[in-house]
């Protein structure tokens, strides 16, 4: 019989290229069971939490990034395409929004919180 391993418990720990007497720069990786990071601690213990919804059209891209000062990043995707739409900043209450060229599979508008394009072609 076989038991599937905790992945809340369980963590790939990489030591840089530093000396051990120099300065630790260990940083740790959490993965999901499909080997995507769902948490990230670096050498000086900052936890960076990434999630995704599985119940959406695109559940392998990343929903919601909170980094080790709180501020929490949503992002949201086309999900016939999974590019890229929106990036909400909760601790600015701010959306910068992304405009597609279907044809050429790339941005064509950068639209951020101010509303004035910072990209056009």
């Amino acid at each position: 019989m076989r038991t599937a391993a905790d992945t809340a418990q369980r963590f790939t720990e990489l030591d840089g290229p530093r000396a051990d007497t120099d300065m630790t720069d260990i940083w740790k990786y959490w993965i999901d069971r499909w080997g995507s990071p769902v948490r990230i601690e670096d050498r000086l213990h900052n936890v960076t939490l990434l999630q995704r919804d599985a119940t959406s059209p695109t559940p392998a891209l990343v929903t919601r990034v909170q980094n080790p000062t709180g501020q929490v990043l949503l992002a949201s995707y086309d999900p016939a395409t999974a590019q890229p739409l929106t990036v909400t900043d909760s601790l600015r209450d701010a959306t910068t929004r992304y405009i597609w060229d279907s044809k050429w599979n790339s941005i064509t508008k950068v639209i951020p919180p101010g509303g004035r394009p910072l990209q056009d072609h």
